[in-house]
């Protein structure tokens, strides 16, 4: 819920989603609540960047590009991570060559290496270009400020569960 972006605690913000959603805020969710804020603000105040700036979620992504098939292994495993390797590996060629690259980079900056499987996937996406992209949901709805609530994901992996 928009509201418990302005809350300061995470107890208070988790009763207050929870109240008016029935869902809690999970200690990786409250982590990153000053940057939901900081895009929600950004998008709010420059309706130009709301066909640009979308939301994806990287294990929905790595599903759809795998065929429309889950990965088997927690991304925080070594199979896991291997697991995801592999289906870059097959939508962008100098995927190794990034991520060592990448590996090497993040060390001591309070990144994990599946961080960097989730941004390259979130950047394989945004390679196709928006008609390469479809909306989960098919016809997404508006949240009170006009914000389109949906995610973006390839077009021609995705299964749809309505047919």
């Amino acid at each position: 819920s928009r509201c418990v972006l302005h809350m300061r605690s995470r107890e208070k913000a988790s009763e207050e989603n929870r109240r008016l959603t029935g869902r809690r805020i999970s200690t990786q969710t409250w982590a990153i609540v000053p940057k939901i804020k900081e895009v929600d603000e950004f998008l709010r105040e420059t309706p130009c960047a709301r066909g640009k700036l979308r939301e994806i979620h990287p294990e929905v992504l790595f599903c759809v590009l795998n065929k429309g098939d889950s990965m088997l292994h927690r991304k925080g495993l070594p199979e896991g991570f291997q697991e995801r390797l592999c289906v870059l590996r097959n939508h962008f060629c100098r995927t190794d060559d990034l991520v060592n690259t990448a590996l090497g980079m993040i060390q001591g900056r309070g990144a994990e290496r599946d961080d960097i499987l989730d941004a390259l996937a979130a950047a394989v996406t945004a390679r196709l270009g928006e008609n390469g992209l479809t909306s989960i949901p098919a016809s997404p709805e508006k949240d009170g400020c006009g914000l389109r609530m949906e995610m973006r994901v390839p077009k021609s992996h995705h299964k749809s569960k309505d047919k």
